[in-house]
């Protein structure tokens, strides 16, 4: 993807493929719609797209509420962390919501610190979240998030001024399943399909 990040062994095409095709282990017995499960679920994301910055320093981190909002609002969180992640190489932010064996938010935080050493910027190329379609809980400790997310065009400017297109991603579905631990939602896993 990036040209001098191939040079250098970055892969950061794979984490692209692993947000469109993967998931982290992951499994659950029946389901119910968590009982509170109302009101506006479809708040935008806090940076705008196509500014290549955050629109806020950091994304304010989400209030620990063991309901269906405060699950989706983690997931918001997510992807701004995910689009801060990328604009700054900081990902404490993704790292503060994401449960260890999410190979998937490791596998970011893992393509940022490559990109950061490699001297390679990302611009636009954000993940938009465009509307949270559900909320699913088996037993009040994990619960699923199914969204529809897409992302914008971009281009990778590499240490030495060379850029690459980036395209973006199609609208697709998007799951991501939460486990309610240490009085917090925290991500176990990310899953996407167009």
């Amino acid at each position: 993807m990036f040209a001098k990040a191939r040079n250098t062994g970055l892969a950061v095409a794979t984490v692209l493929v692993v947000l469109g095709l993967s998931a982290c282990a992951s499994g659950s017995a029946s389901h119910q719609v968590v009982p509170d499960f109302t009101g506006d679920l479809t708040r935008p994301l806090d940076a705008p797209a196509g500014t290549g910055a955050p629109a806020n320093p950091k994304p304010a981190a989400p209030v620990a509420e063991h309901t269906a909002h405060g699950a989706a609002d983690v997931v918001r969180y997510f992807w701004n962390a995910y689009n801060y992640a990328y604009d700054t190489y900081d990902t404490a932010p993704l790292e503060s919501v994401s449960r260890p064996g999410c190979s998937v938010c490791s596998e970011v935080s893992s393509d940022v610190r490559l990109i950061q050493a490699a001297g390679t910027q990302v611009r636009g190329h954000r993940m938009q979240l465009i509307d949270i379609d559900q909320i699913v809980g088996a037993d009040g400790t994990s619960v699923r998030v199914e969204a529809r997310i897409s992302r914008e065009d971009g281009v990778a400017v590499e240490a030495d001024g060379s850029q690459t297109e980036l395209p973006g991603l199609d609208p697709r579905h998007s799951t991501a399943t939460l486990t309610w631990e240490d009085g917090a939602w925290k991500v176990d896993s990310i899953r996407t399909s167009a």
